[in-house]
C-alpha cells in the first residue's frame, strides 16, 4: 500500500478523533486513534495487535469496524477462543449500534422500546441495511461453528478478527483460514493477542513482514493518561514477572517456564557470525598450493586444520509426512556454525541417501574430518544403513557416518532420560553459552520456541513431543549431536 505522509496521517488521525465522538461520544488517545485509523481507512490488509491490559485494543477494533459497517457493504467473521471473549466482541458492538443512530436506523432489528431494541442488538448475527453484515463466533473444540460462513465477497469488505489468538487452537486456524474464500489476499485480517507464549501463529505474525504490527506497553498507556506509573508499579509488585511482561509490557516472554530454549538466546544466535567456514577454506587453500606458501606455514595449517569438522545432518521424512531436512555447518573446538539447510516435504529413503552424499561430496571432501549425523529410527534405519556402505564404496576414510537413536540410554543417564533430552539440552546450552550460530529460519526459530521439557518421577529431564514434529529442530540436534568421543578419522 502507498506510504502516507506525517500530514496525511495527522489528517486522518483529527477525522478519526472527530468522528468517532460524533457517532459514539467516545474520546480516544493518540495510540487508540491509530488503531481505529488503520482498520477505518482500510490502510493495511494484515494487521497484528498487542497492548497492555485495560488499554481497550478490542473496543478499538470493533469502533474500526463499525464505521466500514455504517459506511457500506462489510462482512465481518468475529472470533474468540471461547465463548467468554466472543459475548465480549459482542457486547462492544451491540453498545456501538445503540450510541449511533445511522448504524441503529441500519441496523436489521424489529424489537420495540430501549429495552426490547438492546436485547435484539446484542445478537451473535447482525445484518444491515445496506448489506453488511457481522457474526461471532468461539472457536472452542474443533471449531465447528466456524464452518459454513465466508467472508470473501468480491463486491465489498471482507473482514476477520481473531480475538485473543494465542488462546486459539491450531485446529480452528485452520478452518478460520479457510472462510476468506476463493480472495484471501483481498480480505483484512486482523489480530488481537496478549502475548502469553510464543508457540502460536500470533507470534509468527508479529516477524511476518506482510504484518503491520501494533505493540503499546504499559509506558505509552502512562504518557496517554490511561494509567499511571504508581498503579502499575504496584501491580508488578503483586504479580509474577512473566505476568508483568505479558500484561504490561505485552512482550512474549523470552521463555515459559517449561520452555527449552529462550528466545532472546535464539535471536542471539541468529545474529551471532562465526567465520568458521572462511577460516576452513583458508587452511585447505594453503594445503591443495603448498608452493605458494612456507614450510612453517603448511606446518601450521596442517595443525589448525584438525580443529575443524565439517558435519552434514538429516531428519528424514517419508512420503510426504512432516518434512526432510538436512543441514550443513562447522565444529571448531565444541563451538558451530549452520552454513546451509535444504528440505523438501516427500522423500523416498535412498533419495534423502542420494542427497546427503552428494552434499558430502560437494562440501566435505576428503581433506576435512567429516560427520553424516541421520536419524536411524523408522525410515531412518534404511539410509542410515546405505550411507555407510557408499562410504565405504566411495573411499571417504575421513567421513564417519553416525546414527543418532533418541531412544537409547543417555551417556549421563542419571539426569537424562534418552539421548533426545542429553542432546536437546546440550543443545540448549550452547546457545546460552553463546557456542551458536544458525541462520535465521522461521520453521527453525518458530519448533525451537514450541520446545518443552519435564521431569520424570525419578527426576529425569525429558522432552515433551509438540503437536507437530519439529523436524527442523531435531536436524537441528542431529548437527550437535555428542556420541563419537571415540571416533578416528583416516585420509585418502
Amino acid at each position: 500500500m502507498t506510504k502516507l505522509t506525517t500530514k496525511e496521517i495527522e489528517a486522518r488521525n483529527r477525522f478519526i478523533r472527530f468522528i468517532v465522538w460524533k457517532k459514539f461520544k467516545y474520546i480516544l488517545t493518540k495510540g487508540q486513534i491509530e488503531i481505529v485509523r488503520k482498520i477505518a481507512f482500510l490502510e493495511e490488509k494484515r494487521l497484528s495487535i498487542s497492548a497492555y491490559t485495560q488499554y481497550g485494543k478490542t473496543f478499538c477494533v470493533t469502533i474500526g469496524i463499525a464505521l466500514l459497517i455504517d459506511k457500506g457493504k462489510t462482512k465481518v467473521a468475529f472470533i474468540g477462543p471461547l465463548q467468554e471473549q466472543a459475548s465480549l466482541l459482542r457486547q462492544y458492538m451491540s453498545e456501538l449500534i445503540l450510541r449511533s443512530k445511522s448504524l441503529l436506523k441500519k441496523a436489521m432489528l424489529t424489537a420495540e422500546g430501549e429495552s426490547r431494541i438492546s436485547k435484539e442488538a446484542s445478537r451473535k448475527r447482525m445484518t444491515f441495511t445496506n448489506g453488511s453484515e457481522y457474526r461471532i463466533f468461539s472457536a472452542e473444540g474443533e471449531a465447528k461453528r466456524i464452518m459454513g460462513f465466508g467472508v470473501g465477497i468480491t463486491d465489498g469488505i471482507g473482514i476477520i478478527v481473531k480475538d485473543e489468538s494465542c488462546l486459539i487452537p491450531k485446529a480452528a486456524n485452520a478452518k478460520i483460514g479457510r472462510m476468506m474464500g476463493n480472495n484471501p489476499e483481498d480480505c483484512i485480517f486482523i489480530e488481537l493477542h496478549n502475548p502469553w507464549n510464543s508457540d502460536n501463529i500470533a507470534f509468527e505474525h508479529t516477524l511476518d513482514p506482510k504484518f503491520d504490527v501494533t505493540h503499546i506497553g504499559w509506558e505509552q498507556g502512562v504518557k496517554e493518561g490511561r494509567t499511571t506509573k504508581k498503579h502499575v508499579m504496584e501491580q508488578k509488585n503483586e504479580i509474577t514477572p512473566l505476568e508483568f511482561t505479558v500484561l504490561y509490557d505485552s512482550n512474549f516472554p523470552d521463555e515459559a517456564e517449561d520452555s527449552l530454549f529462550n528466545l532472546k538466546r535464539i535471536k542471539e544466535a541468529e545474529e551471532r557470525k562465526y567465520n568458521f567456514e572462511n577460516e576452513l577454506l583458508e587452511l585447505e587453500k594453503k594445503l591443495s598450493e603448498p608452493h605458494k606458501y612456507s614450510e612453517s606455514e603448511i606446518k601450521i595449517a596442517k595443525i589448525e586444520i584438525q580443529k575443524y569438522t565439517r558435519i552434514v545432518s538429516c531428519d528424514p521424512a517419508e512420503q510426504g509426512l512432516d518434512e526432510t531436512v538436512i543441514f550443513w555447518g562447522v565444529e571448531k573446538e565444541n563451538k558451530f556454525q549452520l552454513v546451509g539447510y535444504y528440505s523438501e516435504p516427500k522423500s523416498e529413503p535412498m533419495d534423502v541417501v542420494g542427497r546427503v552424499i552428494d552434499k558430502m561430496e560437494e562440501y566435505i571432501g576428503r581433506k576435512v574430518k567429516g560427520l553424516i549425523n541421520i536419524d536411524r529410527i523408522g525410515i531412518g534405519s534404511g539410509a542410515f544403513s546405505r550411507l555407510k556402505e557408499v562410504i565405504l564404496e566411495k573411499g571417504y576414510k575421513n567421513v564417519k557416518v553416525i546414527g543418532c537413536h533418541y531412544g537409547e540410554t543417555a551417556m549421563k543417564k542419571d539426569i537424562y532420560a534418552n539421548k533426545k533430552a542429553e542432546n536437546y539440552f546440550r543443545l540448549q546450552a550452547l546457545f546460552n553459552e553463546e557456542m551458536i550460530s544458525i541462520l535465521e529460519l522461521k520453521k527453525l526459530k518458530k519448533q525451537l520456541i514450541a520446545m518443552r521439557f519435564k521431569r520424570t518421577s525419578s527426576n529425569k529431564k525429558i522432552i515433551i513431543d509438540p503437536d507437530d514434529s519439529p523436524d527442523w529442530a531435531d536436524a537441528l540436534v542431529y548437527l550437535i549431536w555428542k556420541d563419537r568421543s571415540s571416533l578416528t578419522f583416516a585420509f585418502a
